[in-house]
């Protein structure tokens, strides 16, 4: 019956001028069939939508909770962050795809440092006792998160860099194996000026090749 339903779903979106029957349809009890309407809402930037997914987050519907911050943290949306930081210290559970996925992924926005590095403490604090894979671990996925932020730009560059060692000084006689997180500035650092370097001969080859 949900085939049926997903299947006159995209009949209607096809039909356009669909919005205010989409929106009827994300009060549906059907996880697959509001998360096929409200990736056709947010794809439209529809606010009725984004103000649904955010009331979600406090339904005490899990499933539909975390595919609604799935949803809002691809948006960066910065109370769906904070929302899946917290189910997964409440939860003390990190789970991640096969290839290492996971909703922290999609982060990329500076506004969410304060919140990594929370998350980032509790992994240190918690290490043993956090349920996830040992090949797909929180730790890993926070600091990646954090690469990602710091080669955005110069700015967050420096942010970054500056957090994580306030962080080591701040919890150094604290948290075992926080030291881990000098090798972590300096594979930034390498990979932000590779960047950089890239960017800068590609900019120096269109300038020669418009200067023809």
């Amino acid at each position: 019956e949900i085939e049926n339903r997903l299947l006159a779903l995209k009949t209607i979106v096809m039909l356009g001028d669909s919005t205010k029957f989409l929106e009827k349809m994300l009060n549906t009890d059907e996880l697959k069939l509001f998360i096929e309407v409200a990736n056709v809402l947010i794809l439209q930037d529809n606010k009725r939508c984004k103000k649904k997914l955010i009331n979600n987050l406090n339904s005490g519907k899990k499933d539909f909770a975390l595919e609604s911050a799935k949803l809002l943290i691809e948006d960066q949306n910065i109370k769906a962050i904070k929302f899946y930081a917290n189910y997964i210290k409440r939860t003390k559970e990190f789970k991640a795809t096969i290839r290492g996925d996971s909703l922290l992924n999609a982060i990329n926005t500076i506004k969410a440092l304060p919140i990594l590095f929370d998350l980032l403490k509790f992994c240190y604090v918690y290490r043993n006792k956090i349920k996830q894979d040992e090949f797909s671990t929180l730790n890993s996925a926070v600091i990646a998160a954090l690469k990602k932020i710091a080669l955005r730009n110069y700015s967050n560059f420096n942010k970054v860099l500056k957090e994580i060692h306030k962080f080591i000084k701040k919890y150094d006689s604290q948290l075992e194996g926080i030291n881990f997180l000098n090798i972590v500035c300096d594979n930034i650092e390498k990979a932000f000026f590779a960047n950089y370097s890239t960017r800068l001969t590609i900019d120096n080859a269109k300038r020669k090749v418009n200067s023809f």
